[in-house]
């Protein structure tokens, strides 16, 4: 039997991860890994992901924990389907208030799948 998907942790670097990716016999997506300290950090990890060429992405915490779920959606779609900048998909989806603010409450343990 084979998977169909295998979920890897991103390595933090595009071209190590590109090497896992390359070697794989089946799509390879990134577990979302620890929570980051800035809705930046995690688009800049999700860019890396994208750039290795990753099947895809699952995020939980790193999405549910900010207060506005559909506007961190919406840069993460940025980055990983129209591979946006970072910092552009973070300056046109986040009000400069909330550039400043970041964290909120964890109110859901689901897992979101950016394919």
């Amino acid at each position: 039997m084979w998977a169909d998907v295998i979920r890897v942790p991103f390595t933090g670097d595009a071209k190590s991860y590109s090497d896992i990716i390359s070697t794989c016999p089946v799509p390879v997506v990134a577990a979302g890994g620890p929570t980051a300290h800035s809705l930046l950090h995690a688009l800049e990890m999700m860019s890396g992901v994208a750039q290795a060429g990753a099947g895809g992405a699952i995020i939980g915490r790193n999405i549910w924990r900010h207060q506005d779920v559909t506007r961190v959606l919406t840069a993460f779609k940025a980055v990983i389907h129209d591979q946006m900048a970072p910092q552009t998909a973070f300056d046109l989806t986040s009000p400069s208030e909330e550039r400043r603010s970041w964290g909120g409450r964890l109110s859901h343990r689901t897992n979101v799948m950016l394919l």
